[in-house]
């Protein structure tokens, strides 16, 4: 399936989007807006958007308890009841601040266009953290067989911005929740896509919410990971003798221990390990690590 404009437009659709507060959507010749039992109204499947701040959504539903619904949902209807497209926050704070009723925009609508509408709102908003993002994405190109292409002209992104999003799908699930939540920015979570480990992944996203690292700083320690991990794939080709193979997972081990480049170098029953660090500060953090006394 390839991209096509949105036979009405967004503009029909959801409203003209200005600076300020959001509008509100134009309606069509002989269109008005309704009011219907909010109990009728069921979120989209499609919805990229996961998280929800609680602490937003009170705050919207004291406004909306004082004030009522300002700008009304986009619905499409389906088996009885009505499915959001647009609003599912302000659906949401409705709940919370008791109404009854909400406004609603009854549109027709396919599966492809309501996942394309609810992308949009969401990004023209700031609305998805990294993560949703990019399984919208990802749902427009499995789902409905779009290209990336296809998807940026959709969504008004440059394709390498949707092909980096894409890419932040192949974390470890544990390091998406921590970008999901808002723990680790989408520059960190690139950085830390250089590590191919799990377990060393999931180790440096710990260390750099723990410490506050920037994403430079995480850039230069994945990068000396990566060059540890690359090495040793190289090692493996051959295949590793017994005891080799004790020395490559205890050095797994180590780097994971000390999120920095390990290197653990054994023949004929003596060795040593070379430990990276990249400043006196992460000196000191492998030396507390080890438990070595200041005094």
């Amino acid at each position: 399936m390839s991209a096509k404009p949105l036979g009405r437009g967004l503009d029909a659709l959801l409203g003209a989007r200005t600076a300020g507060p959001p509008t509100l959507p134009a309606a069509e010749p002989g269109e008005a807006v309704r009011r219907i039992p909010r109990d009728k109204v069921v979120p989209c499947p499609l919805q990229p958007r996961k998280e929800f701040d609680e602490a937003s959504l009170q705050e919207l539903a004291d406004s909306i308890r004082s004030r009522g619904i300002m700008q009304p949902l986009v619905v499409r209807e389906r088996e009885g009841q009505f499915e959001l497209i647009a609003g599912e926050r302000r659906w949401r704070a409705a709940k919370l601040a008791g109404l009854a009723e909400v406004p609603v925009l009854v549109r027709a609508v396919s599966d492809v266009e309501a996942l394309e509408l609810a992308l949009i709102e969401n990004l023209q908003r700031a609305d998805l953290n990294p993560i949703e993002e990019a399984e919208g994405y990802a749902n427009l190109q499995n789902r409905f067989k779009l290209t990336q292409e296809d998807i940026s002209r959709v969504v008004g992104k440059p394709r390498a911005t949707v092909a980096n999003a894409l890419r932040l799908l192949e974390l470890d699930p544990t390091v998406k929740a921590f970008v999901s939540k808002g723990q680790l920015s989408a520059g960190h979570a690139k950085a830390l896509l250089a590590v191919k480990d799990a377990p060393l992944q999931r180790a440096l996203a710990e260390r750099t919410i723990r410490q506050g690292l920037s994403v430079r700083q995480v850039e230069g320690i994945a990068a000396g990971l990566a060059r540890g991990e690359g090495k040793g794939a190289r090692h493996k080709k051959g295949g590793a003798k017994p005891a080799d193979a004790d020395i490559k997972d205890l050095q797994g081990r180590l780097r994971r221990r000390f999120t920095t480049q390990v290197s653990l170098k054994y023949s004929g029953g003596k060795g040593r390990i070379e430990i990276e660090f990249y400043s006196l500060d992460d000196l000191n953090r492998i030396a507390d690590l080890m438990g070595v006394d200041e005094s």
